[in-house]
């Protein structure tokens, strides 16, 4: 989890549990040479094993020390992308405290608690969630109608499937504020904003910004964006399920009538070329008996008339049926002729 102190300088602080994980980001801050305070924690535990500082350099790499302890305060902005709904053993805590404790097979709501109460007064905070925190109920239902009559949820932001290397899901973001001046809660539906690249999606730049731009401005845009009042929400029994407030359905592009015309006349005079075809396959047939031979010579003739007097188109899928059919009894036909 990374907190910024939103000055002139950021400052980082970012907190992580993997030992391996640590030491990649040390290495990153250090090729990126940027002041910063690492933890090594465990967010749900609040349990912290290790600090380290990374310091700068005017020129050249700047240098990383361990610490026996680093200070702890509030925080202006809270940037959290934790794993999802990952089992822990829940214990209350002041972290917690008002609230009810998020279940043990998902902690999403115990990160999500963590990072609010280190924020400071008027900060914000930003999480990287499964949907499912939208919408699950009993334990975690009730968290999130805390939340919401706390007056702390700003913005629920659903971002496209696929976006990310450990996971295919759909995620959403979720913003919180402390101290809000308002209260409705702006929904974000980008989840159709995303180009494909190889086996990942992307967003461009352009579908990012105007992601932000909607928030900064909490627009309303036609089957994007909506600002819904806290009664409808309520409404919704707290169920925070974009599609509940936002209609992103498009309605399929009309085919071109002319175009669908000549496709279905096309398709009638292959269907009937086929059917025809078969016709003078079954004229070679020779029966056994006259009255036989009688009643397959009538078949015949009214199957032929028939095939010439169908002039009339229905849709795509009923004439490709058609024909499927009569390439089924073709087919039956010439194993029955030359077997």
């Amino acid at each position: 989890m990374a907190k910024f102190k939103m000055d002139n300088t950021v400052t980082l602080r970012l907190e992580e549990y993997s030992k391996n994980a640590i030491a990649f980001m040390l290495l990153n801050l250090l090729i990126a040479n940027i002041d910063a305070e690492v933890v090594e924690k465990n967010v749900l535990t609040g349990e912290e094993h290790a600090y380290y500082k990374v310091e700068s350099a005017v020129s050249g790499f700047g240098q990383v020390s361990k610490v026996d302890m680093l200070e702890s305060k509030k925080y202006d902005t809270v940037i959290s992308n934790p794993p999802y709904s990952q089992s822990w053993i829940p214990q209350m805590d002041e972290r917690f405290e008002g609230y009810k404790l998020a279940p043990k097979s998902k902690a999403d709501f115990a990160f999500i608690l963590d990072g609010l109460y280190s924020l400071n007064e008027f900060g914000t905070a930003a999480f990287i969630m499964p949907h499912g925190v939208l919408f699950r109920g009993q334990a975690e239902g009730d968290i999130r109608r805390k939340l919401i009559d706390n007056n702390l949820l700003d913005a629920v932001i659903g971002l496209p499937a696929n976006l990310f290397t450990n996971t295919g899901i759909p995620v959403c973001i979720l913003v919180f504020k402390k101290n809000r001046t308002h209260t409705d809660i702006l929904f974000i539906d980008a989840q159709k904003d995303f180009v494909k690249n190889k086996n990942k999606n992307i967003m461009t730049d352009e579908q990012v910004e105007k992601v932000i731009n909607a928030y900064k401005e909490r627009a309303d845009i036609d089957r994007y964006s909506s600002n819904i009042s806290v009664s409808t929400i309520l409404d919704n029994d707290y169920n925070l399920n974009i599609p509940r407030y936002i209609d992103s359905f498009e309605p399929e592009e009309l085919p071109d009538a002319v175009q669908l015309a000549k496709d279905l006349n096309e398709i009638n005079r292959e269907s009937r070329a086929l059917g025809l075809e078969i016709a003078e396959m079954l004229k070679q047939l020779v029966c056994t008996d006259s009255d036989s031979q009688k009643e397959h010579d009538e078949f015949v003739k009214e199957f032929t008339e028939f095939l010439l007097s169908s002039e009339s188109a229905v849709t795509v899928e009923e004439q490709e049926a058609v024909i499927k059919k009569i390439e089924d009894v073709k087919k039956y036909l010439l194993q029955k002729m030359f077997v």
